[in-house]
């Protein structure tokens, strides 16, 4: 059997820190260990350009990747704010918790969409997706006002919709959670659960992997 190194995606957007993201992923892909590679939420964008890289995505060392509710494809959210003077929203927001404001805008849906088309799944790798589908009952403080704005868009996390928090891969549900999980007070148990998962993914000949993703499409 292999050893692997768990490998934790921590990027922010697209404006640069991707590119932080692919030293530290070019380094751990140079060991001898496999890789797998997790991120939550805004990582999860960050993780995806990484593998958009030739040299990472062709490397037979990485062996899979945990999307925790990523905002892959953005969220709707950051649109709603974008014309002025709803923007200021949004400035505002940026400057009381140290955020980048261009790394924020880079979370609008309009321009995520674009930068995640370009994505391509390593065909070695499997993606594991957990994500968030919360009923408004179930919904967190910090998530009510975001779930309420897109509820009329479709099922969402509470920042971004269900179906664009999704990578090419399988999927894990987490009913009565939302996007942020880390309000659930069994967090820690449930995503260590997910590990033992994605170890008898990779296990799997390709061609299992293959034909149970042939069945879920």
């Amino acid at each position: 059997r292999c050893s692997f190194r768990i490998g934790r995606g921590v990027g922010k957007g697209e404006c640069g820190t991707h590119h932080g993201d692919a030293a530290v992923l070019r380094h751990h892909l140079a060991g001898e260990k496999r890789v797998i590679l997790a991120s939550a939420s805004s990582g999860g964008p960050a993780i995806s350009l990484a593998l958009m890289q030739p040299d990472i995505a062709g490397s037979n060392k990485l062996a899979g990747w945990i999307n925790i509710c990523g905002v892959l494809h953005g969220s709707p959210v950051i649109d709603r704010f974008l014309p002025w003077p709803r923007s200021l929203v949004l400035r505002t927001l940026a400057l009381f918790e140290g955020w980048s404001l261009p790394e924020l805008l880079s979370f609008s849906r309009a321009r995520s969409q674009q930068r995640f088309a370009r994505f391509s799944a390593p065909p070695q790798t499997v993606i594991l997706n957990y994500i968030g589908i919360p009923f408004s009952g179930q919904v967190s403080d910090e998530g009510k006002f975001f779930y309420r704005l897109l509820r009329r868009e479709g099922p969402n996390d509470g920042l971004t919709l269900v179906t664009d928090a999704l990578a090419p891969g399988y999927t894990i549900m987490a009913l009565g959670s939302d996007h942020f999980i880390r309000e659930d007070p069994d967090i820690d148990l449930k995503t260590a659960a997910l590990l033992p998962v994605m170890l008898q993914l990779i296990e799997e000949p390709p061609t299992t992997r293959a034909s149970d993703s042939a069945a879920r499409r």
